[in-house]
């Protein structure tokens, strides 16, 4: 397989610099097939009175105005192409409130409407929509040396399960997916 890749730096949440950067892409590697949207903004500590706002409204604007504009720069060539796949990480926040995180759950709900609006338009054209909740700390270099590893997801795995996603037939999409290692204790 001939595979190129290019390094595009891009502002999530400016519409013009997200135009401009998928434009170049188109350019140099033609229209997107799968969109992996996992921006992530800054985390609105406190409660619903004691989070800063400045922060939950940067926090919006890049899990949901973000994914947005990126997902609105992908689609019109998936149109032409007569397909595509767009995944968007999540988390478990997007299936449930938090009283210390609200912040975090706002953005993350708004994120999968976004999955499911665009799966509920687009899909009859082609195009695949599925939203990602990872449900676990990634054991990424740093956090190994922070938490036990056989609690964490392995980031190897889960990029598999992207893939995995992204090949699947027209008549078997999965539009929810949750990852989460073993030893999450979600069932209690």
């Amino acid at each position: 397989m001939d595979r190129k890749a290019i390094y595009v730096s891009l502002d999530v949440c400016d519409e013009k610099n997200v135009k401009a950067a998928f434009a170049e892409v188109e350019e140099k590697l033609g229209d997107v097939d799968v969109l992996v949207f996992n921006a992530s903004g800054p985390m609105a500590k406190g409660g619903i009175l004691g989070m800063e706002i400045k922060t939950m409204v940067q926090r919006w604007n890049v899990e949901c105005l973000g994914a947005l504009l990126c997902a609105r720069a992908v689609i019109p060539g998936m149109l032409r192409a007569k397909g595509g796949t767009l995944l968007f990480t999540s988390a478990t926040s997007a299936f449930r409130g938090s009283a210390v995180l609200p912040g975090f759950a706002i953005a993350k709900f708004g994120l999968r409407a976004l999955s499911q609006s665009i799966a509920k338009e687009y899909s009859s054209q082609g195009i695949h929509s599925c939203h990602i909740r990872i449900d676990c700390t990634l054991a990424t270099p740093k956090n190994k040396t922070k938490y036990d590893v056989e609690k964490m997801g392995d980031c190897d795995e889960i990029a598999k399960t992207y893939f995995f996603v992204s090949q699947q037939n027209k008549m078997g999409w999965s539009n929810e997916i949750d990852i989460r290692p073993h030893t999450e204790k979600w069932t209690i």
